[in-house]
């Protein structure tokens, strides 16, 4: 997108295409005004989160530490420095996939392509799986 990368099904909760009260978000986040979401309780704690493993919540806590003092701008700037974010590339306007190939080969992943197939190969099977 424009601004910046942004998980598409995480984009669709905040945009409203779901109901929050439906999926939960309620709980922990308030309806997005002015582009804005913010938390419904400040008084989370870790057993709230009972749905997230121990490493999520460390990924959670990193995350939070590196950007959660930036602003939306200052983090949307942030994403548009190609060091930080190298697959990310302007759509002009528009939005535009990243594929899971372009993520591993940003992170360093060895054989970034083979990799992803492999990866979109064991979803299939899965699928396949939990049909039976």
């Amino acid at each position: 997108m424009p601004h910046g990368p942004v998980n598409s099904i995480t984009y669709e909760y905040l945009s409203g295409a779901y109901d929050p009260d439906n999926v939960g978000w309620s709980d922990f986040l308030t309806d997005r005004e002015n582009h804005n979401v913010g938390l419904a309780n400040r008084n989370i704690a870790v057993h709230d989160l009972d749905e997230l493993s121990q490493a999520e919540i460390v990924i959670l806590a990193d995350v939070w530490a590196q950007f959660g003092s930036m602003d939306k701008w200052t983090l949307r700037d942030w994403t548009h420095v190609e060091e930080n974010v190298p697959e990310w590339k302007d759509p002009n306007g528009s939005s535009r996939s990243i594929s899971l190939h372009e993520i591993m080969e940003a992170v360093g992943v060895d054989e970034p392509e083979k990799r992803a197939r492999d990866y979109q190969s064991l979803l299939k099977a899965q699928e396949v799986l939990a049909s039976l």
